[in-house]
Order: C-alpha cells, then structure tokens, then sequence
C-alpha cells in the first residue's frame, strides 16, 4: 500500500511538472522540462511494476527490448513537443485550436509510422518464431554459453529465468537461442540510427522556440527532414529483414528416434544404490546381533527351576 501511495505521488509531481514547466519556464526549458517529466513518469511505472528502474523496456522473455526503447523515445519527444505548444499558449492566452492541423505534419506522421510500425513488425515475427521448437543441439550449446540466467527454451527465442537478469546490452543483442550472446549489428545501426534522429528533432525544437521565444503562437513543431525519414525506414527495414531470418536450429520430425541411447547404468559407481547396499549390510549385522542374543537367552522358569533343585542345570538357548 504504501508503495502505491509514494507512485501515485510521484506521478502527481512529475505530472505537475509536465503542465507547469512548459506554461512558465522559458524556452527552449520548457520542451525540455515536459520531456523529463514524461520520462521520469515512465521509469517510475517501471522501477514500481517491475523492481527495476529500466523496467518498462523489458519484455515478456525478461530481457530488454530495442524496439520498446525506440517506440518510447519517439513517443516522448513528440508528446513533450505538444505539450510545450498547448500548455505555452494557454498561457499566452492564444489560441489552441489549430495546434494539431498546422504540427501533425505528414512527415512526423511517416516518422511516427516508421517507429510504430517497425515495433509492431518486431512482435509480429517473435509471435512466428515462439510456435519453433530448437533442437538439443541448441538448447544444449544455449545452456554452455549463456549459463544458469537462461531458462529453459520451449521455442527459439531466448529467455531469462527472471527480470532482474535483463540487462541493457539485450537491445544490441540477438533475440534466439542461437544468438543471444552476439552482437546483432541491425540493432545496433537501427539504435545509433534513432539516436541521431532524436538529436536532430531535439535539436530543431529547441532552435525553434528560441527563436520564437517571444511569439509561441508562431511556433509550430519543425519539419523533419524526408531524407532523414527514409534514412530511418531503410534501418528498421533492414533490421526487420534480417529478424525474420531463423538462426536457431530447429527440431525435426523423428530426432527423438534418433536420440543417443543412455548410459548403461552403473551400480557399482550409483552413490544412492552404494547407500542402500551400507543399509542393508547395518540390518545384517543387526539381525546377527539379536540371534546372538536370543541363543544366551534363558526362560525365567528354566532358572527358577533349577535353583529349586528340581532341573539340571539349563541349556542356554533351550526354553525347559
């Protein structure tokens, strides 16, 4: 309950930051005021629902996701961006309506689409390569390499035992069981890819308002550029090409005929048939133990007997 309350707070705060910092905050801090806030809210979500403070970019297998962390990061920067333009002019007091048709350009759609798209096509291909079963070679080549974080593969896609072994080198990795330890060099051109496209719009923002520093109704969100739109396309097209390729071996029909036989098994070495075997020899010598006993054993009316004088002496083991 109580980590409820500290969330709900957090987000009220990082929310009241998102309203106010674009409304009184000169520019270009207040795009950026709006940006952190937004971005302190959703690593709050995270570090609450998952215990880890990068846990909104973990997906379902417990590792950390590129295509999350590309689709968040657009996601942010374009929402900061209207922020900044409604809440500035609310405070302005100019006008909001025409916000949305004069900004939704079709460029930053085609840029919104790009990422979107390339994160939905990421999902639509796991969800192909999850019905694909690995063969032992590979689950067994997995367990070598990866160690005991990996668990145990139903399909061909890698997963970790638990969330707290995602790390953030997953989004530059491969996403199989046959190459989760590599680097996968699509992700790693799409990543360096984005980050260059984050700075240039973050860049053209804050131009942008500095330079309309005094007239925010005439600021409008920068074009971005179409050659840096089809730079970005091309990159999540090369990066959604190259995973839809399977790399990890998959089982056929009959490898399970064709499976080694086992080991002849061994009693002599087997720890646990050496125990029983001990056990058995303690109740032996037991068993030799009490027969000893019984045969010195003497009736109490074979004693009484003879000291009356009535019997010989007895014979021990012999019941007079």
């Amino acid at each position: 309950m109580k980590s409820r309350i500290t969330l709900a707070l957090t987000i009220a705060f990082w929310l009241a930051v998102f309203v106010l910092g674009p409304m009184y905050l000169r520019t270009p801090y207040n795009y950026l005021s709006a940006f952190a806030a937004l971005l302190f809210m959703v690593v709050s979500v995270g570090q609450h629902v998952t215990g880890r403070l990068l846990g909104v970019l973990v997906t379902e297998r417990n590792t950390m996701s590129l295509t999350r962390f590309q689709s968040l990061l657009w996601t942010l920067l374009i929402a900061a961006a209207f922020a900044t333009l409604v809440f500035a002019r609310i405070n302005a007091k100019a006008p909001t309506a025409d916000i949305a048709g004069k900004n939704l350009t079709p460029e930053l759609l085609a840029l919104m689409g790009v990422s979107y798209a390339s994160a939905v096509g990421a999902g639509l291909v796991n969800g192909n390569k999850a019905t694909k079963t690995p063969s032992q070679d590979a689950v067994d080549k997995s367990k070598t390499i990866n160690g005991d974080q990996a668990a145990v593969p139903t399909d061909v896609l890698y997963c970790n035992k638990t969330i707290k072994d995602a790390a953030l080198t997953d989004i530059f990795e491969g996403d199989e069981v046959a190459d989760a330890h590599m680097v996968d060099l699509g992700k790693v051109q799409m990543f360096f890819f984005t980050i260059v496209g984050a700075v240039v719009f973050i860049a053209e923002m804050v131009n942008g308002l500095l330079l309309h520093a005094t007239d925010i109704a005439g600021f409008t969100i920068p074009p971005v550029d179409k050659n840096l739109i089809a730079l970005m396309g091309i990159s999540h097209a090369a990066y959604l090409g190259t995973k839809t390729q399977t790399k990890t071996k998959e089982a056929q029909p009959g490898d399970e005929d064709q499976a080694p036989a086992p080991a002849p098994f061994d009693a002599a070495s087997d720890p646990t048939v050496q125990g029983i075997v001990g056990d058995v020899n303690t109740i032996k010598g037991t068993v030799a133990e009490l027969s000893a006993a019984k045969s010195s054993w003497i009736t109490n009316d074979a004693m009484v007997a003879y000291v009356d004088g009535k019997l010989p002496p007895p014979t021990p083991g012999t019941n007079q």
